[in-house]
């Protein structure tokens, strides 16, 4: 995470921030996180699922979205779904500077950032954009094929990624049941041969995958809450992983257990207990005050 971020007095006034302005405070609520979330580097490209704006803004999936929409229909930012990525096309300029010299300590950090960043398709547009600028050694292409993945960093963001993978590897196929029947031609003494049990085969994230009643049933049954974010970070990770899994259903209530989504309160009768009085961005602030809470009371 960084310590600082700079973000000039001209974002208010100048032709990107008018082009903001036009899109509703939404899109300049997002544009301001973008530029000081505690995610971003000094590249401005980094993992930035839909999820995180919603729960640490306090806007809600809906205010994340249109925001993050309007932000890249201005010319702020380009986002991709699949990876989870976005791109603050000229936030290394304001962050960096305009151009680095022979000398400068500088371009070797900047190389090293590069060269940690995960898949995604802003990687060779990011060196034509910058490469000469801040005279970088190689660029990066854009792989569609799943990659090994590179050495984790000692961040949040890279542990809930181990976890998720940890969660993939465990991943146990379930087996299909089968019911005897007998044929025509089998008499009535003639016992069936059972049949032998086939392991489901295991498939890539269903089109139009979401909550079903079965999943609705089971959180409800044990006070899960914050189930459309819950399953945003969970379609985000295996859209960017290429997970595969033999019951969906199944894999998402593990993500929800393992709250892979990082939404702090378990259950949804401890989100109901908050003052109903607050809105959005007034319970988002209280949830995570718990959660800081909560974390303080473990250390000690």
């Amino acid at each position: 995470m960084r310590d600082y971020g700079k973000i000039s007095p001209q974002f208010w006034f100048g032709d990107t921030g008018r082009a903001l302005r036009e899109q509703g405070m939404e899109t300049y609520f997002v544009a301001m996180y973008l530029m000081t979330s505690p995610y971003a580097n000094m590249l401005g490209l980094y993992y930035l699922p839909t999820a995180h704006i919603a729960v640490e803004t306090g806007i809600g999936m809906e205010g994340a979205s249109k925001g993050l929409a309007g932000c890249v229909t201005a010319g702020f930012c380009r986002y991709d779904e699949k990876t989870a990525t976005v791109w603050v096309c000229e936030m290394a300029k304001y962050q960096i500077g305009d151009v680095l010299k022979e000398r400068d300590l500088r371009i070797k950090g900047v190389q090293n950032e590069y060269d940690r960043l995960s898949n995604n398709p802003f990687l060779e547009p990011f060196f034509e954009r910058y490469g000469e600028m801040f005279s970088m050694s190689h660029r990066r292409s854009y792989s569609i094929l799943k990659q090994a993945p590179s050495k984790p960093l000692a961040s949040q963001e890279q542990e809930q990624e181990q976890e998720q993978e940890q969660e993939q590897e465990k991943d146990i196929p379930r087996t299909a049941t089968t019911t005897a029947t007998t044929t025509a031609t089998t008499t009535p003494t003639a016992s069936a041969a059972p049949k032998k049990l086939h392991p489901l085969a295991k498939s890539t994230l269903p089109a139009g995958f979401g909550i079903s009643q079965r999943v609705r049933d089971w959180a409800a049954a044990r006070q899960y809450g914050n189930l459309d974010l819950h399953l945003e970070n969970f379609i985000s990770a295996s859209k960017r992983k290429g997970y595969t899994y033999a019951d969906w259903d199944e894999a998402l209530m593990e993500a929800i257990r393992k709250d892979w989504a990082k939404v702090g309160y378990r259950t949804a009768s401890q989100a109901s207990a908050l003052p109903s009085q607050l809105g959005r961005a007034g319970q988002a602030t209280a949830l995570n005050a718990q959660r800081w809470l909560e974390e303080t009371d473990a250390i000690h």
